[in-house]
């Protein structure tokens, strides 16, 4: 059963992430106003770990958004949890300001609901 505060949106966007060290490019698979679920590039390497805070720059053709998130969940490559779901991160945003929400809202508005 999906308890989520907020619906999910099938967004395929570019995110940059930095954890204050590392820099890495990813993409999402979902957002939502209140997180998002990012794939590595290579689902053999992982480069954050539950508990990771990031500052994350969400890139739509000329424009992006900027926001704060934690890694609050990771899917390994050959997990139990990987048979139902993708290898990645679930980040739950936790410090955005009003335009980037607005930004984001807008970025994702259009986009098909996820399950």
């Amino acid at each position: 059963m999906n308890q989520r505060a907020e619906p999910r949106f099938l967004a395929e966007v570019y995110v940059k992430a930095n954890d204050g060290g590392k820099e890495r490019m990813l993409r999402t698979r979902d957002v939502s106003p209140r997180g998002m679920f990012l794939h590595p590039r290579n689902p053999t390497v992982y480069e954050f770990t539950v508990g990771t805070t990031l500052k994350l720059a969400l890139y739509d053709y000329d424009r992006f958004v900027s926001c704060h998130g934690v890694i609050v969940r990771q899917v390994a490559q050959g997990s139990l949890e990987n048979a139902d779901y993708p290898v990645g991160y679930g980040v739950r945003i936790t410090e955005i300001d009003d335009p980037n929400r607005a930004l984001l809202g807008e970025m994702f508005q259009a986009g098909e609901a996820a399950n």
